[in-house]
């Protein structure tokens, strides 16, 4: 192999995804064992995925500018990543409504900094920095895995800030936005999770949370373990122990003034299918609806019409364009749907 060989993005974006011909991955195998920072280059790249989506939305334009953004945590990351954007099969069912979920970016460890690709199997150690933030854009997810083991999965238009001090003695995090925590449960050191007007404190368990500016609730769903739920500011140090204890299959929910709501057998998997491909909606209002879709898919849609507004909605999207899922949804609630570039208006027929 030449010493000038020096592989392009694409091709090793390629690599990564299998996607190349034997001869050049043969070639990419030679220059990473040439450097270590060959190797650390490889690492920073994330693998690109999908197919063409529907012409009308223009997708690979909607696209183009997410898949060169970064991850909003120069001070921990500072390289370039490359976002995913869906894939869009043109697949409806009128008794399933699905939409793509764009595929997670894999984000490296808090404090000992492993960053780590399901391709690519070595792990490369990165200098801890202190108050470290991850941040998600609109039509972005992002996977932490954390010092400890524990693992978060940030869904898009989310915040998730670890303080410096972060396993040493607890371990506090600070969410705005949503994410599924599957946590390393140490007594020793409580797992808490610390939104606009709650924390969250985790007893060995796997468990969601949606904190969105905006939402009037707090909402925790528990898939595995439990944890519990109480009133506390993002810069309290106050604990959730005088909270709600929830349990596997339990939603909680809290307000701003610290009002708490249960409900046990809640749908908790279709809350978290989002992490695996899928938005469910049960009896939702069809603003909040839109509002997830546009964050999954930058787009802006409102709703025109206070009547239209408030249809609940019970659907499920996996494998949909966004155009499908909105026309869908008009249909289903007799309206109709203006486009302007990213902006959607539903309108009254």
């Amino acid at each position: 192999m030449s010493d000038s060989f020096n592989p392009s993005d694409e091709l090793l974006t390629r690599y990564l995804s299998g996607d190349c011909p034997h001869s050049s991955a043969q070639a990419i195998e030679a220059w990473l064992a040439t450097s270590p920072e060959n190797a650390r280059r490889l690492e920073r790249l994330r693998t690109v995925l999908g197919t063409r989506g529907e012409r009308s939305w223009d997708v690979d334009q909607m696209w183009a500018k997410v898949r060169t953004e970064t991850i909003d945590a120069p001070s921990a990351l500072p390289e370039r990543r490359t976002a995913t954007r869906p894939r869009f099969h043109a697949a409806f069912s009128t008794s399933r409504w699905r939409v793509p979920i764009a595929a997670a970016l894999l984000i490296g460890v808090v404090g000992t900094g492993l960053l780590i690709d399901k391709r690519y199997r070595g792990a490369v150690a990165l200098p801890a920095r202190p108050d470290v933030v991850y941040q998600t854009r609109r039509g972005q997810t992002a996977t932490v895995q954390l010092s400890d083991g524990s693992l978060v999965q940030l869904a898009p238009q989310s915040r998730l800030s670890i303080p410096a001090a972060f396993g040493d003695s607890v371990r506090d995090l600070h969410l705005e936005g949503e994410a599924v925590f599957d946590v390393h449960h140490d007594a020793s050191r409580p797992f808490r999770v610390r939104t606009r007007n709650a924390v969250t404190e985790d007893i060995g368990t796997r468990f969601g949370i949606r904190a969105y500016r905006g939402d009037k609730r707090v909402s925790v769903v528990v898939a595995e373990g439990a944890v519990t739920l109480g009133a506390g500011e993002r810069t309290s140090k106050r604990t959730a122990a005088e909270g709600l204890l929830l349990k596997r299959g339990d939603r909680g929910s809290i307000d701003g003034a610290g009002a708490l709501e249960l409900t046990h057998d809640a749908p908790v998997e279709r809350d978290l299918a989002w992490t695996h491909g899928t938005l469910s909606f049960t009896r939702q209002r069809l603003p909040d609806v839109l509002a997830t879709i546009g964050r999954w898919y930058d787009l802006d849609i409102v709703v025109a019409d206070a009547e239209l507004a408030r249809h609940p909605v019970t659907a499920e999207f996996s494998s949909q364009s966004p155009q499908e899922m909105i026309d869908a949804l008009a249909i289903a609630v007799e309206g109709r749907a203006e486009r302007d570039g990213r902006r959607v208006t539903l309108r009254r027929r």
